[in-house]
């Protein structure tokens, strides 16, 4: 008869330490206990057995259970009740100081969560400040919108920052907030008719009333405002970064490209007068 358990020591892992990470649950429900029992066990081995809590993604662990290896020849039960307000993962983290015997380990078994611990089927860990989600893990927010696809394998991470937009499935990240006076630059279709104002017919892109742009019209409400269409977020460009587009201006008004980092600076401005 063939039984197993997990065990570290000195001959599989020359760093002396490793953790061994659960998957991931729900904080508890009010009146519900969450309780995590395992079997720990030390050979002839000199180290620290600890259990910890991770509610970010790669963020701290904070320490619910310590340990130290002391030399017995015995399997010996823990039982922990978990707290949490958060989204968790149960870390364990073993590591080994010294031995006796080269093919001495330190070694768990046996390990089970009572009915209050509600696994979180496909949910990840929120992401540490400074990172966002990405395919089920956390890169820096630097990575997103790079002109490199850090996200594998869905690319997920340049979607909203495309290098081209015709308006056709949507905005592609292009935004427009509304201003005091509810005026915003609207995602529309060539040849439906604009709630005030004159369109264009056609569409640049396709050339036909079936295309989409977006739009902004005038009326009392709109005279004089200034209306702003923003871009994802880029966090880094080259020698060869070149931004055009396409526009129709009807009437009296001004057009401007901003670039916005550490400060606001008008690279391209047109003013039509009639």
């Amino acid at each position: 008869l063939s039984a197993y358990y997990l065990s570290l020591s000195l001959q599989d892992n020359p760093s002396h330490g490793a953790s061994l990470k659960s998957p991931i649950f729900l904080p508890p429900s009010s009146g519900q206990s969450c309780q995590m029992r395992f079997y720990y066990h030390f050979g002839q081995v000199s180290g620290t057995l600890n259990v910890g809590l991770q509610t970010q993604y790669n963020g701290p662990v904070v320490e619910i259970w310590k340990n130290p290896a002391v030399q017995q020849e015995q399997w010996n039960r823990s039982v922990l009740t978990i707290n949490s307000t958060k989204k968790f993962e149960v870390v364990i983290q073993g590591r080994i100081f010294d031995i006796n015997e080269p093919a001495e380990a330190l070694a768990i078994d046996d390990i089970s969560f009572s009915e209050g611990c509600v696994p979180a089927a496909g949910e990840t860990l929120p992401c540490k400040e400074g990172f966002s989600a990405c395919n089920k893990k956390c890169i820096p927010d630097l990575k997103f919108c790079n002109f490199v696809h850090d996200c594998l394998p869905d690319k997920a991470d340049e979607e909203n920052c495309p290098q081209t937009c015709d308006f056709e499935l949507g905005t592609c990240g292009w935004y427009s907030q509304k201003t005091a006076e509810h005026v915003s630059w609207v995602h529309k279709k060539a040849g439906e008719r604009p709630p005030y104002g004159a369109a264009p017919l056609e569409d640049h892109s396709r050339n036909t009333s079936e295309g989409h742009y977006m739009w902004v019209g005038a009326n009392n409400y709109t005279f004089s405002k200034t209306v702003y269409l923003n871009s994802s977020i880029y966090h880094s460009s080259g020698e060869n970064c070149h931004f055009q587009f396409y526009f129709i201006i009807a009437g009296s008004a001004a057009l401007k490209v901003i670039l916005h980092t550490h400060e606001v600076r008008n690279i391209w401005i047109l003013f039509t007068v009639l």
